[in-house]
Formats: structure tokens, sequence, C-alpha cells
């Protein structure tokens, strides 16, 4: 297809990684299958092959100035722009803070009812943002992002970026800094809850740790408290628990130096089960 100057065209070859889904005008015509085009002030060069001319058609759906939400999956999903051209009838360009002319498919964006008239892409007032500065948040985002890492917490470092409460910019604790992040994908982190201490570890109302500290028992002793405080109650432990608390009190007199051998202690245990045995 032949090209003349000033046609305006758009660049719909994927392997043109950098120029793929772009707007450009013609400034020279084809010479050897070869166009030169501007865009931004800058020309390039293309094969008449790679490029397809926009057709003056109205765009029915969104016209310039319009504010819309991008739902797509190629940007930030949530983000909020303003159409800054009509591209034939189902693609428009989308600029905000830190993207320009973005050319998107018209499926992937939807009008904002933000309500008066728009100015510099301003969305309602300051004070009218669910975050404020200070705020602990993260993503609530289902999919992956290319801005926020699931996990991380950010700090709210101002509620009113660009003139919209309708986003955010955040700082990790890493250091690094994010922009107009949509606040739809963001949600509050509240800490985690935490158990110091659970029940097994507590009786009548006396905490294991509180006698262990009140009383100021040493290591060997602290735990043979610990571990009579949760003996049959954690389940899976009952044993080990038994067992625990028998290598304690021989690891004490150990170092005590108290005379305790290993006969006492199988002299204990045949005790014991011989008792038990006669017991039932």
């Amino acid at each position: 297809m032949a090209f003349k100057i000033g046609d305006k065209v758009i660049c719909d070859a994927e392997h043109c990684i950098d120029s793929y889904l772009k707007t450009y005008v013609i400034t020279k015509e084809s010479i050897g299958g070869v166009v030169e085009a501007t865009r931004n002030g800058r020309a390039h060069s293309f094969a008449i092959g790679n490029l397809r001319l926009i057709k003056e058609e109205d765009n029915m759906t969104f016209k310039v100035g319009d504010i819309v939400r991008y739902i797509g999956k190629n940007l930030e999903y949530g983000l909020i722009g303003v159409v800054s051209e009509t591209i034939g009838s189902d693609r428009v360009g989308f600029s905000c803070d830190h993207i320009k002319d973005w050319v998107v498919y018209i499926g992937n964006i939807e009008k904002v009812n933000v309500g008066g008239e728009i100015k510099d892409m301003s969305v309602g007032k300051r004070g009218d943002n669910k975050f404020k500065i200070g705020d602990r948040v993260r993503s609530c985002m289902k999919g992956e992002s290319s801005y926020l890492v699931k996990g991380v917490i950010y700090t709210v470092i101002d509620d009113y970026p660009g003139q919209s409460c309708m986003h955010v910019d955040l700082s990790a604790d890493c250091g690094t800094e994010l922009t107009s992040i949509y606040t739809g994908n963001l949600e509050l982190a509240t800490p985690e809850k935490k158990e110091f201490h659970s029940s097994h570890y507590e009786s009548d109302g006396i905490e294991c740790i509180e006698f262990i500290t009140s009383n100021k028992l040493d290591f060997c002793r602290g735990s043979i408290i610990k571990y009579a405080f949760r003996a049959g109650d954690k389940k899976g432990q009952e044993s080990l628990d038994i067992k625990k608390i028998i290598d304690y009190a021989i690891l004490l007199a150990m170092q005590e130096g108290i005379d305790f051998t290993y006969q006492d202690a199988k002299d204990i245990i045949d005790y014991r089960f011989e008792w038990d045995g006669k017991r039932k």
C-alpha cells in the first residue's frame, strides 16, 4: 500500500518491539518500499508492510479528553488516564502521568464517572482519597502486576498525586518509590496477629512464662515447668513432652552435681510401671 506525506499510520508489526501499536505521521514517501515517519518530533524508517493507515472514522465510544480506566492486561489494571487521540474506530491513545500516547483497544478501557468538568486529569479533591499519607498498604490484585510486588508493604507518601484522589504515591521499605498507583489495586496492610503464647502454656489463669520468670528459674527448671504445663494438651506431642521432662530433670541433676545414676533412673521407671500394672 502506498502512503502519502501527512498520512497518519500505526505500526502493527509485533516484531517492531519499540514501535508496535504506536502512531506516526508519514514525512517522506516510499523509496524502495521504505517510508519515513515521525513521532514526537523524531524520525523513524519503516517498511511499508509494517504500517497500517489510520482511517479518519469517528470513534463513537470515546473522544479526546475522556477520563478512562484501563481494564486490560498489558498495563496496570485500574490505571486511570486520559484519551489523548482517537485511532480509527477501535483504538485510542492512552496517557497518564508516566505513560504517553499508549495505543489501546477500546475494549480494554472504560469511562470513569467523576462528574463535573475535569481539567489536567484532576479527579476529586484533596482529602477524598480512601488512603491517607502514612498508611501502610499492599497489593490486592488477583493477577501479577508490573509495578506492585506481592507481599511487599508500601507506605503512602502522597494521597493526591496529579490532583487525583483515586491514586497514591508509594514508598517501599527498600527505598523504591511508585507514582500514581490506582487505589483500587490496594488494601490496608493490617499487621498480622501473632500468637505469642498458646493456651497449653496456661493453667488456671497462670501463664507458664510468668511462673518461670517470677520464680527466676534457670533453663533446665524452666524447661521442666514448660513441658509439664503443656503435657497432654499439645496434640501429637504427648509422649515427647513426658520424655523432655525426664530428659531435663536428668540434665538438671548432672548440672547441679546431684548423685543420680542411670540405675536410679531405671529403678524409678521399673517401679512406676510395676505400680501401674498392679493398679490396673
